[in-house]
């Protein structure tokens, strides 16, 4: 997950630590690029209060 975390711009295009609010409570230490691009975009998409 860290090699994509490097990689976020390229990838997903979004900051690392975008990557990183999406999968802050992520529990797993691998994860697919599709499964990570699905997070980061539900995370872009809530609402902020």
């Amino acid at each position: 997950m860290h090699e994509l975390q490097e990689h976020s711009r390229t990838l997903f295009g979004v900051r690392p630590e975008v990557f990183n609010g999406a999968l802050l409570h992520y529990k797993s230490n691998t994860i697919t690029k599709t499964e990570a691009k699905r997070l980061i975009r539900a995370f872009l998409m809530k609402e902020v209060k």
